[in-house]
């Protein structure tokens, strides 16, 4: 670079550069912008602990979201699995070829599996987690049928059938198991009924022998007060009698 094009750029620079007026008009300006009142929020360890507390915020929420999404310890019933069920919905929504559903939907069940058995430690009901179990085996029965169409046989379609054969069995034995707590049901409200039944038949007969009874009574009654009328009359006929005798 020679002189001359060194003087160039340095004359741009001088023409480019801000005024010395500018400078003090610039200068007073922002000195009396900071001596004016801040408002609080303004403040700059106001404003960083906003950023500390989002961030705490941020690294909360993403931790409860992780563990309700694994923990089997978050079940029905619990605050925290609205937000399991929704993380679910959104990777079900991620999945796009068969075996990628067929992949999320066993693991699902795993899941619903496990909620099973802490419900079952803890004594409580498990009827909406096996619902669940049978929503989700009917998905992945439509989407093994959608595999089934494919020559290769891969050990996910295996897994796939497996799995459906055993909740077949589990659907099997539940029905066994409804018909038959309904069967008892039945049986115990047979016998409550005969129960019922039969107490109404002992106060019916207890009734008609309290109004036999009480015929009886009124029967007897209505001899005895005959029976005195008659004394009565013969004592009375008897002492008339007398009388005449002794008049004589």
């Amino acid at each position: 670079m020679n002189l001359h094009q060194r003087y160039n750029l340095l004359r741009a620079k001088w023409a480019l550069a801000p005024s010395r007026q500018f400078k003090i008009a610039l200068l007073r300006k922002l000195t009396a912008r900071m001596n004016q009142p801040v408002a609080w929020y303004q403040v700059s360890w106001v404003r960083f602990s906003y950023t500390v507390v989002s961030g705490i915020l941020i690294v909360a929420s993403v931790s409860a979201s992780a563990y309700a999404y694994t923990s089997p310890k978050v079940v029905v019933g619990t605050p925290l699995y609205t937000i399991k069920q929704g993380l679910e919905k959104i990777e079900e929504k991620t999945k796009v070829t068969p075996e990628q559903k067929a992949q999320f939907l066993l693991k699902t069940i795993q899941r619903r599996e496990a909620e099973k058995e802490t419900l079952e430690r803890d004594n409580k009901d498990i009827e909406a987690v096996e619902n669940q179990i049978e929503s989700v085996a009917r998905k992945l029965h439509q989407v093994s049928d959608s595999m089934a169409s494919t020559t290769v046989k891969s050990d996910l379609q295996h897994e796939v059938v497996n799995r459906l054969e055993k909740q077949e069995k589990h659907w099997a034995n539940r029905q066994e198991k409804l018909m038959l707590h309904q069967k008892e049901v039945e049986d115990k409200f047979k016998e409550e009924s005969d129960k019922i039944s039969s107490s109404s038949t002992v106060k019916q007969t207890d009734s008609n022998e309290s109004e036999d009874r009480s015929a009886v009574e009124t029967k007897n009654n209505k001899l005895k007060i005959e029976r005195e009328s008659n004394t009565s009359d013969y004592i009375k006929s008897d002492s008339e009698r007398t009388q005449d005798e002794n008049d004589d």
